[in-house]
């Protein structure tokens, strides 16, 4: 017996649809078997892909962080990671049971399958990397404004309603493209950013206290280095979530020293699993009745041409549409 799987054999090139065992059933209870729905194609996914990530493992690697499925001992719906085992690019997978969550009934698995990564992007990083966001009650909380730089992607877009969520009392976002800003819900400001970083007027997000940064590289540079920022004294928790400018960044050391800044990463590693595990409900829920028009489906089986296509959207591949159940 064996079933579908998307494998890699050589890091950088395009998985391919591949007939493989069907993984034992599980032995114990520490262990569950996923008849996998749904899987996204997301950013992290194409470095580990690649080789280039962290947690790239070993050849040959099956694709996917996450997805969703139906548990086969519970026939219920669930949401799974699966960063730390075999990937989730498969119709059949076997997750330690303490990676699988209920899907809520008001979420949609190909939605989740798409979304959960880039809703985890931003609600991690508020949740372990500022300080003052950590263990607090959104009635206790202080006003506070979030700058959202990338707020035009798919996880930016998504931050604005985390960020909400968790008491942003003004919320900026920051793209190059004007008119995909403009249209964005949930924004009090936007930026818009130069081909010339150094020309950018980063004015309306000066006093920012928490920056959720998707781009990185020169505008993180020179958001310090602004005339329009050098004012500004507000205590600043700066975190780093993408590198989608650029994978290096500088800080002149004199904005250092004339406001408190606080430079941190947001991912696998700068906070742990135990934290994620204890947020991931949480997470779900807020993808209640959401459906996101950039998500667009492909079938497993067309993962090698689909893997480089041009069509856009954020992909997911759908492995057993037909047993997603309301």
């Amino acid at each position: 017996m064996s079933t579908l799987a998307a494998q890699i054999t050589a890091w950088g090139s395009a998985p391919k649809a591949t007939q493989v065992p069907i993984p034992a059933a599980p032995v114990d209870e520490s262990e569950v078997q996923i008849r996998v729905v749904a899987a996204g194609l997301h950013q992290v996914t194409r470095s580990r892909a690649e080789g280039k990530h962290y947690t790239s493992t070993s050849l040959p690697h099956t694709p996917g962080i996450d997805g969703t499925g139906i548990n086969t001992s519970t026939g219920k719906l669930v949401y799974f990671t699966a960063i730390d085992g075999p990937g989730s690019f498969a119709e059949i997978v076997n997750v330690p049971k303490r990676n699988v969550y209920e899907l809520p009934s008001g979420v949609d698995p190909v939605q989740a399958a798409g979304l959960v990564n880039p809703v985890m992007s931003s609600w991690m990083a508020l949740r372990t990397r500022v300080d003052f966001l950590k263990g607090q009650r959104q009635e206790t909380q202080k006003p506070w404004t979030c700058f959202i730089l990338g707020a035009t992607t798919m996880s930016g877009k998504l931050a604005i309603k985390v960020a909400r969520q968790m008491g942003a009392t003004r919320i900026i976002g920051a793209a190059r493209n004007e008119a995909a800003l403009k249209n964005l819900a949930g924004l009090d400001d936007i930026i818009v950013l130069h081909d010339t970083p150094e020309s950018t007027d980063f004015s309306g997000a000066a006093d920012a206290d928490v920056v959720l940064d998707y781009l990185y590289g020169p505008y993180f540079t020179n958001f310090f280095t602004s005339r329009s920022t050098l004012k500004a004294r507000t205590p600043i928790t700066w975190v780093c979530i993408g590198s989608l400018a650029g994978n290096f960044g500088t800080v002149a050391s004199a904005a250092l020293r004339q406001r408190d800044v606080t430079i941190r990463g947001a991912g696998p590693g700068s906070w742990s699993f135990a934290e994620f595990d204890a947020e991931v409900s949480d997470m779900l829920k807020i993808l209640e009745g959401v459906s996101e028009d950039g998500i667009r489906k492909a079938k497993l089986a067309d993962v090698e041409t689909e893997w480089n296509s041009d069509k856009g959207g954020r992909l997911v591949f759908v492995m057993s549409e037909s047993e997603v159940v309301a």
